[in-house]
């Protein structure tokens, strides 16, 4: 059974890593499609997240109206160093500081856990 439609829009921000994979330039087609199948009624606003200035502009507007952030997968490791990923981690702690809803998948889940002080590492076993 599909939950209620609220009948109110959802207003949701999509911190999507444009990195030239396929699955990140179907992301924001991927997650609209599971909310419609869901009976949620959303509008999902992609922001490359590897952007500095987009980035920026998107937690500057926190408290403009998101209802959540979504980090998608990436082909980047969470664990790595690179500038955007850095940048990525400290605007989801100022989020999860201002109470702002995050969901992450994938790389997304582990870029939320390496911000908020858990702990992403490579698989020794490389599964």
């Amino acid at each position: 059974p599909r939950p209620p439609n609220t009948g109110r829009r959802l207003r949701l921000c999509l911190l999507n890593p444009q990195d030239g994979s396929e699955y990140n330039v179907r992301a924001r087609e991927m997650i609209a499609q599971l909310f419609a199948l869901a009976g949620v009624d959303v509008d999902l606003e992609e922001v490359d997240a590897m952007c500095a200035d987009s980035l920026a502009a998107a937690v500057a507007t926190a408290y403009d109206g998101y209802d959540g952030y979504i980090i998608p997968g990436s082909l980047a490791s969470a664990y790595d160093d690179d500038p955007w990923i850095i940048r990525l981690a400290d605007a989801v702690r100022r989020l999860h500081a201002r109470g702002s809803r995050i969901f992450g998948i994938c790389f997304g889940a582990q870029i939320v856990a390496r911000a908020l002080g858990g702990t992403v590492c490579s698989n020794p076993a490389g599964a």
